[in-house]
């Protein structure tokens, strides 16, 4: 069997890392480029002649990375991983199926990478997990039991969610919703609404119990390793 060549495209570095570690002594695969940019991502997939694009579903300038990576499907024939932490948007994770990409959610699909690789590259199509399996997998799935204040995380929308990743970022609301394709006032309200569900009295006390809690992952974040 030929080595799969693969790119990574995550802004983390920390997820880029715990990648390549996990990949290193898998002498059928082989990582040929790891980017934090989202703009070098097509042009090294054509350059590299990879066989699987790792992409995280969520790098700046919100959902543009899917997309992105439909285009990148469509015109190379490379295999596509989309990966998060959580779902996506029901519009988004339909477009995943609709081009035959595989949706990754590293909480809830806990199987070596490189077995998910080999069968992303064999396009191999995954079953939905069985009720038993689930249930193994619920104490382990972050976004939806993550306890923030006087709720858990499975009251949090996915919209939500990714309103609070934006703020970890650093974004102001105008840059949220720019971001996210919202307006301002919807911005507000949803981060009205997620401070009222918790009781936290303010945004940074959300963020930072989310940081804390693993619920997100900050682009900046290296600096939460400190």
């Amino acid at each position: 069997m030929n080595e799969i060549k693969v790119i990574i495209a995550d802004e983390s570095r920390i997820i880029t890392e715990w990648l390549c570690d996990k990949l290193a002594s898998d002498d059928g695969i082989s990582i040929v480029k790891v980017l934090g940019d989202l703009s070098e991502v097509k042009e090294a997939c054509k350059d590299e002649e990879a066989d699987v694009l790792f992409i995280n579903a969520y790098m700046r300038y919100g959902l543009s990375s899917i997309g992105l990576a439909g285009e990148i499907k469509n015109e190379t024939k490379i295999r596509v991983i989309i990966m998060s932490d959580y779902p996506i948007y029901p519009m988004s994770r339909s477009y995943i199926d609709t081009e035959n990409m595989y949706f990754w959610n590293r909480n809830k699909d806990t199987r070596e990478v490189s077995k998910i690789i080999r069968e992303v590259y064999n396009e191999s199509r995954y079953g939905e997990l069985t009720d038993d399996e689930s249930k193994k997998l619920e104490k382990y799935d972050i976004r939806y039991n993550t306890v923030m204040g006087n709720c858990k995380s499975s009251e949090f929308t996915d919209m939500d969610i990714a309103v609070i990743e934006q703020l970890s970022n650093g974004c102001s609301y105008a840059d949220i919703a720019k971001r996210l394709d919202l307006k301002i006032n919807t911005v507000k309200y949803l981060i009205s609404s997620m401070l009222k569900k918790t009781g936290y009295k303010n945004a940074i006390t959300l963020v930072a119990n989310a940081v804390v809690k693993k619920l997100i992952v900050p682009e900046n974040s290296d600096e939460y390793r400190k």
